[in-house]
């Protein structure tokens, strides 16, 4: 067994030192609060092996210790419970944790293998969710839909047919680990229909049956309503010659045949104003949800995920952006 003083002196000290001093020293001396660190570690230590008291629980009683101020913090990059990984799951308080962090303070569901439940938010107490992992024997599942098909019918009745095979008891949305859908990311003044649900079907179906856990048939009517609410011809091209002329004139100029403000209006009144990708939902997902886009300044690649990567990312393999709104794709 190793000495836990020395344990700290080697593993923790060189790393606390390192942020301790990008900070004002306004308490106290570096050394006094660095010792004073590790004879808190080295009592822990000596209460988890006197007493075998399970680490989880004195991490846990360290977090509430500190309650106050890690209530205030909320962050997307990073699992205030560990603070080693990056987070995945967001619980209704606001705060988020890692896959691991949910395993090691969640509690099992009883006749549901893989499936835990965290009661409480170990930061503040409030928040809770339930997860379900995918078996580490198992492959992952993987649902991409595309923007193709003549006005987003293609995927959707394929999505259909495949859910009246599986019944109505067994829910398209359990059976994928990962969901994804295209997007073009752009965002002009004005848009051309056909441009608009083929660069956009793909990402709102996608979002609809996995972050909303709508139905295929809701999603069918609530594109229905969304088409005609924001492609009206009466509104462009209906009228005297003039207007007709204008319009086309209009069309030409901005690439577009309509405005895109009552599209956004029109996913803002579905999806939710201020509701984000990466943000709780209210219902029990497992699944991960990602749409592909591009920037509109140099069509640079990106993609909008309710989930965090677990490795280092290349420079030139595209980018990764947690915070969009869900009816911003």
């Amino acid at each position: 067994m190793f000495d836990p003083g020395l344990v700290y002196d080697q593993l923790y000290q060189p790393y606390w030192l390192k942020a301790i001093t990008k900070l004002d020293d306004t308490v106290g001396s570096i050394e006094d609060r660095s010792q004073r660190l590790k004879d808190c570690f080295v009592s822990k230590f000596n209460l988890m092996m006197e007493h075998s008291v399970p680490p989880a629980t004195i991490h846990r009683e360290c977090l509430r210790s500190a309650a106050p101020l890690l209530k205030q913090l909320k962050s997307n990059r990073t699992c205030f419970s560990c603070v080693r990984r990056m987070p995945e799951n967001v619980l209704s308080c606001g705060h988020a944790f890692c896959d691991v962090c949910i395993r090691i303070f969640g509690t099992p569901v009883s006749r549901s293998e893989y499936r835990y439940k965290l009661k409480e938010c170990i930061l503040c107490g409030l928040g809770s969710i339930t997860k379900t992992f995918k078996p580490p024997t198992a492959s992952p599942r993987i649902l991409s839909v595309d923007g193709g098909g003549v006005r987003g019918v293609v995927p959707l009745e394929f999505l259909k047919m495949l859910q009246s095979a599986l019944g109505t008891t067994c829910p398209i949305q359990d059976l994928f680990d990962l969901a994804l859908g295209t997007s073009s990311g752009k965002n002009p003044k004005r848009l051309h229909p056909s441009t608009v649900l083929i660069e956009f079907i793909g990402g709102l179906i996608i979002l609809s049956l996995f972050l909303h856990r709508w139905s295929i048939s809701q999603c069918s009517q609530i594109f229905d309503a969304l088409t005609k609410q924001s492609f009206q011809k009466e509104k462009y091209g209906s009228g005297s010659l003039v207007k007709r002329v204008q319009h086309i004139v209009n069309c030409w100029i901005s690439d577009g045949c309509y405005e895109v403000d009552k599209l956004e209006a029109a996913l803002q009144l579905k999806f939710g104003e201020h509701q984000r990708v990466f943000d709780y939902t209210h219902h029990s997902t497992s699944t991960k949800v990602a749409v592909t886009g591009t920037l509109i300044s140099d069509a640079f690649p990106v993609i909008f995920s309710s989930y965090n990567g677990a490795m280092a990312r290349s420079k030139d393999c595209g980018q990764l952006i947690l915070m969009l709104l869900c009816w911003s794709i």
